[in-house]
């Protein structure tokens, strides 16, 4: 089992409203485990402190975002404010969206390991993965002065930081892309081929 890396925070994001799947996706189960704690387990195995942004499926420590369903940039700006309250924790963290069925720890490894100060986000057909990505320390606080002056959009954060894009060239021997797979709709679960238990 790999060893936690301080170097390195987690957090995993479950506080999106779910109205397109009818229910909320965080809690879904998989083969007996619900989605944001098989995802909380393996990311607590590569990265400490860890910490569930929403409202406690996880498992981990959790905080709500503040405001409310204000989104991805809101939610990264929260986990800052709480990681350092908390924890005195002030580096970079891997951030996973709670309905990624296929991530496993090659993908984590990638994110915790790649060898760059700067925000590490992949890239899966040109289409940047931001709720499958490392943020840098900078990138957490352009992100809470962002949200402070009232933005909600990732992008206004990706023009405002240094970001290491890594595209297929430089994942796909390492990675499956399906771990990039999201589940917004009960038609992505069936087409997934995925078994949800009730």
């Amino acid at each position: 089992m790999p060893s936690k890396n301080k170097s390195v925070a987690g957090i995993i994001l479950t506080g999106g409203s779910s109205t397109r799947m009818g229910k909320d996706k965080a809690t879904l189960l998989i083969n007996g485990q619900s989605c944001s704690s098989r995802l909380a387990n393996l990311l607590s195995q590569y990265s400490y402190p860890c910490l569930e942004i929403g409202p406690g499926y996880s498992g981990l420590d959790f905080v709500l975002e503040s405001p409310r369903f204000g989104g991805p940039l809101v939610a990264l700006a929260t986990a800052k404010q709480e990681l350092e309250t908390k924890y005195n924790y002030l580096g970079p963290v891997v951030v996973l969206a709670c309905d990624l069925p296929f991530a496993s720890s090659n993908l984590i490894s990638l994110l915790v390991n790649w060898p760059s100060v700067n925000t590490v986000i992949p890239t899966l057909e040109t289409k940047p993965q931001p709720l499958c990505a490392r943020f840098s320390k900078d990138s957490l606080e352009i992100a809470q002065v962002l949200v402070s002056e009232g933005e909600r959009s990732m992008k206004s954060l990706f023009d405002k930081t240094k970001i290491d894009w890594i595209d297929e060239n430089m994942w796909s021997s390492k990675i499956d892309p399906k771990e990039f797979l999201d589940i917004d709709t009960p038609l992505d679960i069936q087409n997934y081929k995925i078994q949800i238990q009730n």
